[in-house]
């Protein structure tokens, strides 16, 4: 406001202008230089994400818009809905739109009970449509941070080591954990906080590739030049992780003189059909889980394996048991219902549900899947306790 004049100058009080900048990403006061002129907004000007809705927010949002149109969902459902899409409001409303749209569709008689089992089973459909605006939510990051969209597609497509590798580099996580599209789980690994968001990142980058997977498996030209490099990275960041669990004094893996076979592991080729994988499975079974349980019981630890190590290195034993799982699936006559139960899991994981007739170089692929997940076990664990 003008308070006077004199001499022509004009004094204003500075206590009395407030501006509110709004908008869809914060590149204007984040870049100093635009053009090669410097930016008067930029270290000036503070800003603040809006975050997404959280549980309670999301389940009193679809309760009573539901009750309107005649849908009453059940906790179950309404936890499933604030996984699957976030929190985000946008995308949770047309979720539930579609849904809406599939009941009137079929003429179902309202009030009707939404379930989780149902949610799940019409999913693909459902989330068939929702692509478009997947596209829409994440244009922003792709157009104004291409970079971290790029860790953002490594997450999407099962590159975690590549995400942890760039992530403890440089600083390009920021806008993604901003958006809240970067989560971490219980045992430390990030991962797409808003589920579909995710696919639909990786199905446009599988899209783009030629791929018939989500997951990047490694072309075949590339493939020797990749597991030579795999194995050198695994040998280097184990023992790194002893070295660390040795300062840290935790329970030891193996014992001073580290892994049997090493050798052996070091000598392990790129699987190009079912002998291979036996082979490899067999040798990562022997270096990698059984040296652990034969160094427990021979210190008095029956369940070494189970307790010790599952309890103090979690990130680590869910790769050690994918080996583990697969070895047993192999060598064993039949595994016992919880064994089978669980290497179904890991198996619907890596296979992304898909028959192992239906995937070209299935068995690359699975030595792809434990190679990876051994060395994402190894970085998480040396993170953690570094």
């Amino acid at each position: 406001s003008v308070l006077g004049s004199r001499g022509g100058q004009i004094l204003a009080s500075a206590e009395a202008i407030s501006t509110l900048i709004a908008g869809v990403n914060p590149s204007v006061v984040e870049a100093d230089v635009f053009c090669g002129i410097q930016n008067p907004l930029f270290g000036i000007v503070s800003y603040q994400f809006l975050t997404g809705l959280n549980i309670d927010d999301t389940r009193n949002m679809i309760r009573t818009m539901g009750k309107r149109m005649g849908l009453k969902f059940t906790p179950e459902a309404a936890a499933y809905i604030f996984s699957r899409y976030g929190g985000h409001p946008l995308l949770t409303r047309i979720a539930c739109s579609l849904f809406n749209t599939a009941v009137r569709t079929k003429k179902e008689p309202r009030p009707i009970e939404v379930t989780e089992a149902r949610l799940k089973a019409e999913q693909e459909q459902r989330e068939t449509e929702l692509m478009f605006y997947c596209r829409h939510v994440v244009s922003e990051l792709k157009q104004f941070y291409p970079d971290e969209y790029t860790m953002l597609e490594y997450l999407s497509c099962g590159q975690t080591n590549d995400f942890l590798e760039l992530e403890s580099s440089q600083d390009y996580t920021k806008h993604l954990q901003s958006y809240g599209l970067l989560a971490r789980s219980g045992i430390g690994q990030p991962c797409v906080a808003i589920q579909v968001i995710g696919r639909y990142v990786a199905l446009e980058s599988a899209r783009r590739e030629g791929r018939q997977t989500l997951y990047r498996v490694v072309p075949p030209s590339e493939r020797l030049r990749w597991i030579e490099k795999r194995k050198e990275t695994i040998l280097h960041d184990l023992r790194s992780l002893e070295s660390v669990i040795r300062s840290a004094g935790q329970p030891s893996l193996f014992g001073e003189n580290s892994f049997p076979e090493a050798d052996r592991f070091y000598q392990i080729p790129a699987c190009t059909n079912e002998a291979d994988f036996e082979s490899f499975i067999n040798v990562c079974n022997r270096c990698f889980v059984e040296s652990i349980e034969i160094y427990g019981k021979a210190h008095g630890f029956s369940k070494y394996y189970w307790q010790e190590i599952k309890d103090a290195y979690p990130g680590l034993w869910i790769s050690l048991q994918r080996i583990k799982l697969y070895r047993h699936e192999r060598f064993h006559i039949q595994l016992t219902a919880s064994a089978s139960t669980e290497m179904k899991k890991y198996l619907n994981q890596d296979l992304e549900g898909k028959s192992p007739s239906k995937i070209p170089d299935v068995y690359f692929m699975l030595q792809q899947c434990v190679l990876d997940g051994l060395l994402t076990g190894l970085q998480i664990e040396i993170s953690r306790l570094s």
